[in-house]
């Protein structure tokens, strides 16, 4: 592919870790700016159905663009998501980011480990 860009595509001898399996049901390529190594898009295409916090049927597609701010960090711009459903349509959904603002929070939480359980 091009200098800034990379194509991959899952092999018959890849073994995902755990969790990972996604990896081994998509193919695409990701652009990236070759300065700071900062991915500035990538799109995939779904190969298997894929069942975890999203679900995208075999031939659905993911694309998404990133671009630098003020703050020299890469921020979404656009995402898309086109899904094949079930009964072989298709759903499209775009959605583009603008207006990033700076904010700072602060927070009360503290984090404990929860009381042991008293035996009887």
């Amino acid at each position: 592919m091009g200098p800034a860009q990379v194509h991959f595509t899952p092999t018959s001898k890849y073994r995902p870790q755990p969790g990972s399996d996604l990896l081994a049901k998509i193919k695409g390529d990701f652009w990236f700016d070759p300065r700071t190594f900062e991915i500035t898009r990538m799109q995939y295409d779904v190969l298997e159905d894929i069942g975890s916090v999203v679900r995208l049927r075999k031939g659905s597609s993911f694309s998404i663009t990133l671009a630098e701010n003020a703050d020299h960090r890469y921020l979404p711009t656009k995402v898309t998501i086109i899904h094949k459903l079930a009964k072989g349509g298709v759903e499209d959904h775009a959605t583009d980011f603008t207006n990033y603002r700076r904010f700072t929070t602060d927070s009360s939480v503290q984090f404990v480990l929860p009381d042991k359980p008293e035996r009887n």
